[in-house]
């Protein structure tokens, strides 16, 4: 049986994430994002279940074709992980695997299971990578702006829980997220109608988020919200990358048309609750 790694040992996993195409499971492993993580030996893992905190799907690491830990992680799975899944209303059991060797047993494992999947992009912003004539003059009513702790004390806004909760959600504490990220939203009539974050972050790498409301979807919000935040994380030194399935051909465009390069295309799994 799995057990769950206390967060004081996450650094005995930094080799095993060490040259894993994510910045998801570096990010909870360095201590920068919540997550747990499972392990069949807690002195000397050589593989690992990894849970993100945002709930975002399930990370195997590590060693891929060991017959004892995948039989372990295939049990804790069904009968400790599947039952805190439903008691959290999600109806799906998600994953990915950190190198290419977990896609075969990934799908091994829950061979018993109507089990499906479907492909990741994974890219990356260029170093000196123009931003420039991207940026359009917003309407007088949108205001955009960067997130600060100042900012969250404003009274104006209608819904800075919209806000609080998606940095909530990413980082466990927004104390967290003001140490680690940074954040623009795009403001309209006092209301947050968009908003661009660092989701996972692994030293100077910046996992991108983008939240539009439905509403406001469609006017270009999110090109002028990714803009201003890619050029923030340039004079930082910040390395970005974006993560999208490859079926959301809007997400990809925008990533494309920021600049962004595809890195690495990659399978997700999932089999229903």
């Amino acid at each position: 049986m799995l057990m769950e790694l206390d967060r004081s040992k996450f650094e005995c996993l930094t080799e095993l994430v060490s040259q894993s195409n994510h910045i998801e499971e570096k990010a909870i492993v360095t201590g920068n994002n919540p997550g747990r993580i499972f392990v069949l030996d807690s002195n000397n893992p050589r593989s690992a279940l990894i849970w993100p905190a945002n709930n975002d799907g399930f990370i195997f690491v590590g060693y891929a074709n060991d017959p004892v830990f995948n039989s372990a992680a295939k049990n804790y799975i069904e009968q400790k992980l599947v039952p805190e899944l439903k008691a959290l209303k999600l109806d799906y059991f998600e994953c990915i695997g950190n190198s290419l060797d977990w896609f075969t047993t990934i799908e091994k494992l829950f061979s018993d299971r109507s089990l499906s999947s479907w492909k990741q992009n994974l890219y990356q912003l260029p170093e000196n990578n123009s931003l420039d004539a991207l940026m359009l003059d917003l309407d007088d009513n949108y205001e955009l702006v960067e997130v600060t702790k100042d900012f969250l004390n404003r009274v104006d806004l209608t819904n800075i829980a919209f806000l609080q909760d998606c940095l909530s959600e990413f980082w466990g504490s927004l104390a967290q997220f003001f140490e680690h990220g940074m954040a623009f939203v795009i403001i309209y009539n006092n209301e947050i109608v968009s908003i661009c974050y660092s989701g996972f972050v692994f030293h100077n790498t910046h996992a991108i988020g983008i939240e539009t409301i439905e509403p406001y979807r469609g006017k270009r919000l999110a090109l002028q919200i990714a803009t201003a935040f890619a050029q923030a994380a340039a004079v930082r030194g910040v390395c970005l990358v974006w993560d999208c399935m490859a079926e959301n051909v809007p997400s990809n465009k925008l990533a494309q048309r920021l600049g962004f390069q595809l890195q690495y295309t990659y399978y997700g799994y999932e089999f229903e609750l």
